[in-house]
């Protein structure tokens, strides 16, 4: 944390130095041009349209990142209790995986809410909706992902899973063979 700060505080300081003021010459018609800019862009466009994908996505990974956390705590507490060596049961590769996985929905989740303003601006039809519903799906899917690494982990801890996580395999089961046998049927 201190390291962090002392970049932070390193990185502003270079950043408003006298020596790089020039640097504020510049940034500033940038600046004005861009707010203007903006502001035509968006002048038609209701504020509905602005502001929705930006909740939904934060809504949806606020969600994500709750269940992501519990799996990741649960996951490190199964490899703890199945480990012989209880000092080193972590893995860096499985840590490195689930930091891998957050950033993927996250840049995935942040950038279909993004297309979605754009599209929304450039008054397209369907298209700001579209990308509004990735960006739902995308994180749900995800967060059903975790829950169910959830009772996996579950399952390695106490030997069987809650019937919460049963039911939703389940549900899961039963989908993936319906949507499989149709598949197959309109194949043959």
């Amino acid at each position: 944390m201190i390291t962090q700060t002392t970049t932070l505080l390193s990185f502003a300081k270079k950043l408003f130095s006298a020596e790089n003021s020039s640097y504020l010459v510049l940034a500033t018609p940038g600046s004005l041009s861009l707010q203007g800019l903006l502001n035509l862009l968006i002048e038609d466009t209701p504020l509905k349209a602005l502001l929705l994908p930006v909740v939904a996505a934060a809504v949806s990974l606020s969600l994500y990142f709750v269940v992501f956390w519990l799996d990741f705590i649960s996951g490190v507490k199964a490899s703890r209790h199945e480990a012989e060596d209880k000092e080193n049961y972590f893995s860096s590769a499985k840590g490195w995986s689930s930091m891998w996985k957050i950033a993927t929905v996250t840049v995935l989740v942040t950038w279909s809410s993004f297309f979605s303003i754009l599209a929304a601006i450039g008054n397209l039809p369907y298209l700001p909706g579209f990308f509004m519903l990735a960006a739902g799906t995308i994180s749900i899917m995800a967060t059903l992902l975790d829950i169910y690494s959830i009772g996996e982990n579950q399952e390695r801890l106490t030997g069987k899973k809650a019937k919460i996580f049963e039911w939703l395999e389940n549900i899961r089961k039963a989908i993936n063979e319906g949507v499989l046998r149709k598949l197959a049927k309109l194949f043959n």
